[in-house]
């Protein structure tokens, strides 16, 4: 008995002491996780809407993956970081970091709030570090307001050979998302944008709407030429830099605008390209505008405040109007021209007759594909490889076609789609 008895105490300290052990790493283990990560799904409304009110919830609706088609709307401001150091996160990243929505298809409404202290980190996103992906046709973010936050981009993390992109460049930055094909309005971004290629305050490329929207804060593109190696990893850069987007395309719209922040882009002296031996500068057309960089579609009743900054072409509305890019009712400072360089009256201004332009090969200037950028419409047993064969004569371009339309994963492209086939460049 006093045996059986001793070892039951024994068995007794053993699960004691396990117990104990269990606890202190169930505590480590959610104090080194935070459980707001995970996040909490909010509380919908009568109508359906997402209300998001805290932190955890707004990590809930991040976490969402595949082509997100919810509706969200803030109720209260939503801070992710403390603040006190973000104009350095681009040197030293703060505590958190979060994911981005690749795909929205949704209605994002901030309702007057602010999302405070955002870092984007999403390692499926490929090196853009923005809060949006691609805003698709039905998607909208509206009365948002971003600040304190950073968003850059890096020459390390320049677009990798093995997705079969045409091109090696270094990923672009923007301070609300990389492709708007929705509406964006009334949205207010006072953030840090550093691009070590091209950059945007509000989007990179644009072919939605973009109304009554406002970016402050610091927008600074082309940054990697201010690296000391002499040879860079990547083919001769075309960057472009604007305070609202950096590419608006043939369809985009982007009206009432302002843009309060100085737009930089680093585009002088020479460098070694991953494709050639010798000293080059970049591209001619690398430009930045108050408003937009490149221009091919429609900008209306925007205003620029401040000096636009480029060694190349810069204009104080548009860098480069091109193709059918249409400036009307805009104002900027008067000491720089609205555009800085105006292709638009060279161009062919006919309807583009996609027959006519596919496959194209201008050996003098090095483009391929249609004579200017177009929206073509998916058919019947289209896919993305068929497309770039068409246009490209060459259906290893089809990576190019995903890039620009922010195709990615598992997505499949529907017959009646609309995607943008772009101009591309070809040594």
């Amino acid at each position: 008995m006093v045996s059986l008895s001793k070892k039951t105490e024994k068995t007794r300290t053993a699960g004691v002491v396990l117990g104990v052990i269990l606890g202190i790493l169930l505590v480590i283990f959610l104090t080194d996780t935070e459980e707001f990560d995970y996040g909490t799904e909010p509380k919908r409304d009568r109508d359906g809407v997402y209300l998001v009110t805290k932190k955890e919830e707004f990590v809930w609706v991040l976490a969402k993956s595949g082509t997100v088609q919810i509706d969200v709307r803030l109720t209260k401001d939503i801070y992710l970081n403390d603040t006190s150091d973000f104009a350095n996160w681009g040197e030293h990243a703060p505590k958190y970091g979060y994911e981005s929505l690749a795909s929205f298809a949704g209605t994002f409404d901030g309702d007057g709030h602010a999302i405070v202290g955002y870092f984007p980190d999403d390692p499926n996103m490929r090196g853009y570090h923005v809060l949006f992906g691609n805003i698709r046709p039905e998607g909208c973010v509206k009365n948002l307001t971003i600040r304190e936050s950073y968003f850059g981009s890096s020459y390390e993390e320049r677009t990798a050979t093995d997705m079969d992109f045409s091109r090696i460049d270094v990923p672009m930055a923007s301070g609300l998302c990389q492709y708007n094909n929705g509406t964006i309005e009334n949205c207010e971004i006072d953030v840090k944008v550093t691009g070590d290629g091209s950059a945007a305050g509000i989007a990179v490329w644009n072919g939605g709407v973009i109304r009554s929207c406002k970016f402050s804060g610091e927008l600074t593109a082309g940054a990697c030429l201010l690296r000391k190696e002499e040879t860079l990893q990547i083919d001769r850069p075309l960057w472009y830099v604007g305070g609202i987007a950096a590419i608006n395309m043939p369809w985009g719209v982007i009206e009432d605008c302002v843009n309060y922040s100085e737009v930089v882009l680093y585009a002088d002296g020479q460098k070694r390209w991953r494709d050639t031996d010798l000293l080059e500068s970049v591209q001619e057309k690398t430009c930045a505008g108050g408003i937009v960089g490149l221009n091919q579609g429609k900008v209306l009743r925007c205003t620029n405040k401040v000096q636009v900054i480029c060694d190349k072409i810069a204009g104080g509305i548009v860098g480069v109007n091109e193709g059918d890019g249409y400036m009307d009712a805009c104002k900027g400072m008067d000491d720089i021209p609205l555009i800085g360089k105006n292709l638009s009256d060279l161009e062919d201004k006919n309807q583009i007759v996609i027959e006519d332009s596919m496959a194209q090969e201008d050996r003098n200037d090095g483009f391929i594909g249609p004579k200017r950028d177009v929206r073509y419409t998916v058919e019947k047993g289209d896919c993305l490889w068929r497309i770039a064969k068409k246009f490209y004569g060459d259906g290893s371009y089809w990576g190019e076609l995903a890039r620009v339309n922010g195709i990615g994963g598992a997505y499949i492209i529907r017959v009646g789609e609309e995607i943008w086939v772009p101009r591309l460049y070809r040594d």
